[in-house]
């Protein structure tokens, strides 16, 4: 039993076939090549989106140096830098300065020394060791107030100690805590003191 297929229905199973293998190679082949190029076609969009961007951040530069530059001399804000004519009166307000600053606060000063002045990069630390004994609310608010003043202090070498003896035997311990610290600022220093 030998059967033939009619010629139309051979030429369409043909063409069927044809079709079939051409969607096939499709989805296989061009379908993520397609794909492909998409998404190398996007980055490249974004790319160029970036760069334009980059070239006009780029040409705004001068202006924006500019602007930064009046920002600086014109934003209000005090100069951090100690004043004074020489080392020794700008330490001696540096004393006093700590001085009201405990004062404010139930604290006693033991002791303030002058620590020598260094110069470092155009500039002359000036500094002090300060020894004192407070509560530890008092001694948060001295170094916050420390600090947050103006000209710039900064505090270094901070050691706190609690206060363990006693005067009497039955007496109750203290809250007190003993801090030794040390505070410096910075000075400009002109063209004659930096020799």
């Amino acid at each position: 039993m030998n059967r033939t297929v009619p010629p139309l229905i051979s030429r369409l199973l043909a063409v069927g076939l044809l079709i079939l293998a051409i969607g096939l190679a499709w989805v296989i082949f061009v379908s993520p090549l397609k794909a492909s190029f998409d998404a190398q076609e996007t980055r490249i969009t974004r790319a160029n989106e970036l760069l334009a961007r980059y070239e006009r951040a780029l040409a705004d530069e001068p202006g924006l140096r500019a602007e930064i530059e009046q920002l600086r001399k014109n934003d209000g804000t005090p100069d951090p830098f100690l004043k004074g004519n020489s080392t020794q009166i700008i330490a001696a307000d540096l004393q006093n300065q700590i001085q009201r600053l405990v004062a404010g606060e139930p604290g006693d000063i033991r002791s303030i020394q002058v620590l020598p002045e260094t110069k470092e990069d155009g500039f002359e630390k000036i500094g002090l060791r300060v020894t004192l004994t407070a509560g530890i609310p008092s001694m948060q608010k001295i170094f916050y107030d420390i600090e947050t003043s103006v000209p710039a202090l900064f505090v270094d070498n901070l050691d706190v100690r609690t206060n363990v003896r006693r005067r009497r035997r039955n007496a109750e311990p203290t809250n007190r805590i003993q801090i030794r610290f040390d505070v410096f600022g910075y000075r400009k220093l002109t063209g004659n003191d930096a020799s």
